[in-house]
Parts: structure tokens; sequence; C-alpha cells
């Protein structure tokens, strides 16, 4: 997946390595956010980034699978150290299932000390009876030992770092039978604690699917205060659209522009589905030899999702099967809660069958725990609703196998965008699309200047070439790091209108005035743009201090009921 956006994410990650190497290590860093969101891709970024600059060594581990017992954390923590330092020292990689003696072999390469660490922990592994509290410490402080020994400073890639309490099962963190409490996590929690808190050679980044859970490792209890927490969300319009025309540059496919908007729309921008549709759309379109267009991006939508062979099927169905290998509770309640856009927790207990909503709360926050769920009061709902879609399809016996019939296959997507984007039907394919259609009408008309924001009444320059805009900000003089810098319509001729648009619920602030009076400037200077007026349109509104900042800078402003306002003056209807 190329890289797109997430420059904010990486300069503190770059700040957090940076520490490691002046030995200044204070707080480590998290990033939280829905599966499949693009942590991984973070935490691959930076390791390929560090093997190239060379300051730091980088140890992966996935923590999720590691931390099936004590004795595989340690096996797995030993090959995240030594893939590491190989990495590091640029020597050969360790093959895909390398053998204890492998390993130590290979560590001895790197530097004899570093050998003698990891013949030392593989040989704890194998003891017949190893203390549990001695195999955990010796796991996780293998990467400060490592760096001492080698002389070089270590970041830690921790994934799925939430499952680390899933290892309270084994004694001596588990004081008594059952399932693991409170106090069994908060034991093997403390022992982790020395081994992270302000060491001097050794960073840690963890990620986490659930923000719940990770909320209760980090945000309380031992480990509180030794990380920040980042939180990683989905791509805004303009993002999503262009990592799509990312994908299909670097694929070498012609595209649409209606094709950005319709991937937007459909992909609600999950960057992870983003990727996976435009990817078959471009495999489908080279086909047809065609250009991407909107009906590809349905099909290859469609085809991803129900076909047991599509990418978001396969990632949707192992999701399942993580809930499945579960109590058979909460497979009925997201089952009950995939045929509903959310529900309140009373509702499902009835739903289901269970005898009282308080073993319901119970269920629910283990969802909430593997990150399936999300709540917001009493009412729960599912944290991805395509996986919510796939699985109603997935349980009825009566869905089609295949797509080979056209109007089944048009129903099926139409029940898609009914069911998950209801709430964004009536502004038509997607707002910034309907401003550009807008302002293609422009022709000099008159308009009332409340209309924007302003007294009088302004005339409209031609919208006749109305385009994006988009130039890089290496410098990070829009948002403080490095960045693709873009706005959604530039049109007129001897004045130039730069515009910005704002689809969401929440009024714009002073921020988001000031954000927009930075574009402005650094686009007309970077693409040597003439003078012109700055049109910020916003659905949500505008704060009054929003309004005042605004009109200290000149700033033209419009709400949704101002543009069906200057589209009557216009003559135009929505498409």
């Amino acid at each position: 997946m190329p890289f797109v956006n997430r420059f904010a994410e990486r300069h503190r990650m770059d700040l957090l390595a940076a520490d490691v190497q002046r030995e200044l290590t204070e707080r480590h860093l998290a990033l939280v956010g829905p599966r499949r969101i693009g942590k991984s891709r973070l935490l691959t970024d930076f390791r390929d980034r560090a093997a190239v600059a060379g300051a730091v060594a980088t140890v992966e581990i996935a923590v999720d699978s590691a931390a099936s017992t004590l004795q595989t954390f340690l096996f797995e923590m030993v090959r995240g150290v030594t893939a590491g330092f190989l990495r590091h020292a640029g020597h050969r990689p360790l093959p895909e299932a390398p053998t204890e003696a492998q390993m130590a072999a290979a560590a001895a390469t790197v530097a004899p000390g570093l050998g003698e660490l990891v013949v030392d922990a593989l040989r704890l592994r194998n003891t017949a009876r190893p203390d549990g509290h001695q195999v955990f410490t010796t796991a996780i402080r293998l990467p400060e030992a490592a760096a001492h020994v080698t002389g070089v400073p270590v970041v830690v890639l921790a994934d799925e770092f939430q499952h680390i309490v899933d290892l309270a099962t084994y004694p001596p963190f588990r004081a008594g039978r059952g399932p693991i409490g409170k106090s069994d996590r908060g034991r093997i929690l403390a022992a982790l604690r020395p081994a992270i808190e302000r060491r001097e050679h050794v960073g840690w980044i963890v990620t986490g699917s659930s923000i719940r859970l990770m909320m209760e490792v980090l945000g309380s209890g031992p480990l509180m205060g030794r990380f920040d927490l980042i939180e990683v969300t989905t791509f805004d319009s303009a993002d999503a659209r262009r990592l799509a025309r990312a994908v299909w540059e670097d694929l070498g496919v012609d595209y649409a522009d209606e094709s950005t908007d319709r991937i937007d729309v459909l992909a609600s921008g999950h960057p992870f589905y983003v990727d996976v549709v435009c990817r078959a759309a471009a495999g489908m379109a080279a086909r047809l030899d065609s250009a991407v267009t909107v009906d590809l991006i349905d099909r290859a939508l469609l085809e991803s999702v129900v076909t047991a062979t599509g990418s978001i099927s396969i990632a949707c169905q192992e999701t399942w099967d993580s809930i499945v290998a579960r109590i058979p509770a909460l497979r009925g309640l997201v089952l009950e809660l995939a045929q509903h856009r959310d529900a309140s927790v009373l509702d499902l207990a009835r739903e289901i069958g269970l005898p009282h909503e308080s073993n319901t709360w119970g269920y629910i926050r283990e969802l909430e725990r593997i990150g399936v769920v999300q709540r917001a009061g009493t009412r729960v709902s599912l944290t991805d609703p395509v996986f919510g879609f796939w699985l109603v399809r997935s349980q009825d016996p009566e869905a089609p196998a295949d797509l080979v019939n056209e109007a089944r296959a048009s129903r099926a997507i139409k029940r898609f965008e009914e069911r998950w984007l209801a709430d964004r039907a009536d502004r038509g394919l997607v707002v910034e699309g309907y401003v550009r259609d807008l302002i293609r009408n422009f022709r000099g008309q008159v308009v009332d200047g409340k209309r924007l924001g302003v007294s009088g009444s302004i005339a409209l320059p031609d919208g006749s070439n109305v385009r994006r805009i988009m130039a890089d900000d290496p410098n990070g003089e829009v948002f403080g790091y490095p960045s693709a810098v873009e706005l959604d319509a530039c049109f007129g001729t001897d004045e130039v209108w730069l515009c910005e648009v704002k689809d969401r619920s929440r009024k714009s602030d002073t921020a988001d005035i000031d954000r927009l009076v930075r574009k402005d400037a650094f686009l007309r200077r970077t693409l040597g743009l003439p003078g012109g007026r700055s049109w910020f349109v916003s659905f949500g509104g505008f704060s009054k201090a929003a309004q005042e900042r605004a009109a200290a800078n000149g700033v033209l402003l419009s709400r949704r009921e101002d543009l069906d306002s200057i589209a009557s003056v216009v003559a135009t209807r929505r498409a």
C-alpha cells in the first residue's frame, strides 16, 4: 500500500527514535485504532526507514500470536531481536522458520555477546520447569540487553500489544482458578514496567486495535504515564482519494475523477478497503483495456467482499473465526449486531435469549477488548460496518455464490450503499463533487454577500476550469510536519478562488480557519497562483469564534443552506 497521510504519526515515531539515540527516552508511543486501519503499515514504514538510516535497530514482535505461552513469547522475542540486529548489520536475514541453532549462530555473527544472550535465553526456554516470572522478564528485557552488548540503540515494534495481558494466564501471575482478573493482569504489567521505564538504550512503539483495552493496559495501573497514545483514524475524503490515485498511478492505469469519488463513498475512508478495491478495479480495467470507472469500482468492492477468495472476505473470515473460537454468546451478539446499525444492550440480551442484561454487559466488554464492537452509552455497534455486511451475506444460504448476474450484483451493491451510507445519501455522490459541480456554473453572477459570510454583493468568478490542487510540503510549513497539502477546488482566471469543503456534523472552529489560511498562502506561493479569495464550505456550520477569525482574514464562509441559495442564482440543480 502506498504511504499516504500518516505524516504526523511518522514524525512522532521519528522523535522517539531520536530520543533513544540520545538516551533521553522518557515516554514510549502507542498507536491505537480499529483493525486494518494502517497501524502495522506504520510499523513497517518505520522499520524500513530505520534500516536505511542505520541509527537504531528495530525488533518486531506480533504480541497477539507470541503471547500464547510464556515459552513461545520468549522464543518470538529471541527471533525478533536476532532478526532486527541482522537487518541493522546488513547480514542475510533468518529463514522463515529458523531453528534455535540457526538463531544462535546468526546472532554470534553480529556480536559474540549477542550470541551468548540468545543461547542463554533459549536454554531457559528449554528448561523442564522454568520459572514463569524469569521467562517473562528475560524476554521483555532482551532488547535492552542486546543494545547493551552491541552498543546499538533499539526500538521495539510490538504489534497488538494489548495481548500481553494474555500471559497472565500462567503462574506466577495467575493467583487462582477461573478467568484471569484485574489483579492477575496487574501482576504481569508490574513485571513489565521495570523493562520499559526510562531505559537508556530502548524505546517501545506499540499498537492496539482495541482502544478500550489499550487504555486499560496503558492508561491505569503499573504502566500509567509511560506511553503517549496516538489514535490512528480513517482517512478523510481528500486522503482516501489520494490513496486511490497513488495506487492507480503506481499500477499504470487510467482513471476518472468520478472513480476516486466513488471509492471515497464506498470505503468510508478505510485505507485497507481503498487499497484492496482500487487494486481489484485496476486489474479489471487492465483486462478490459479501459480506464477505472465507477462501475468497475462497484464490482471490485462486491467481489472482494462476497467471494471467498476476495481480500476483504478473507480478512472478514479471519475476524469471524476469532469470534467463533470463543463462547457462543459472543457469536450470537455479533450476528445480531450485523442485522442492525446499532442496538441497545437490553435489546441484544432479549434477541439472543440471555437471561439477564448484566450478563450481556460482560460479553460486550469482551467484544470491546478484541476490537469488534464499539459502545456509545448503552448502545452498541460493530466497529467495522463492512464486516457486518459480509457477515449478513455469509449467513444467508440463498446468497449467490457468483456475480455473473448483473442485476443481482447491482442490487447487492445498492444494498451495501443503503445499509452503511444512508446518512450521506441525500448529499449526492460526495459533497466535494457537488460543490465542484455547483462551481462549474459560475459565470460572473452576482450573489448576496451573506451567502458567503460578508456584507453587500459578490460577483462569482468563472468556474468552468474548477479542479483540485495539491503540492508537497516537505518542510512542514502547513501542518508542522512533512505532508501533502490539498484543497478541494481551485477556479477563476484573473482572480483565483481556493475552496475547502468539510463534510461533518460538528461546527468548524478557528483552527480550521487558520489551517485554510496557511494552505492558501502555501499553495499560491508554491504553484504560482494569482491572488484571490479563500472560501470555506462547512456542512456543519461555523462557531462564532470561527466566523470572527474568518472575517479578520478575509475568508468567505458558506453553510449548506447558503449553497442551495447560490445554486438558485446560478440556475443549477444538484445532480
